[in-house]
């Protein structure tokens, strides 16, 4: 995952993107590896600790230490 300010124009809603697992406003965006899907960065902390595959599109999460 790749942690950062949320500044991709794509997925913008009201001016704000739009967070696939909550859907409020992304918080701390985190980018997953390989697939670059954003997510808030504590809503796919959850989710990798249930399943370690993206939730939009099912590609395997490279976590590091895994």
């Amino acid at each position: 995952m790749w942690c950062g300010d949320d500044q991709s124009p794509e997925g913008k809603i009201g001016g704000y993107s739009r967070c696939p697992i909550c859907l409020e406003r992304i918080r701390n965006v985190a980018f997953l590896n390989p697939c670059f899907h954003r997510f808030c960065f504590v809503c796919i902390l959850e989710w990798s600790e249930r399943k370690a595959e993206c939730p939009l599109c099912n590609t395997f999460l490279c976590l590091p230490g895994i």
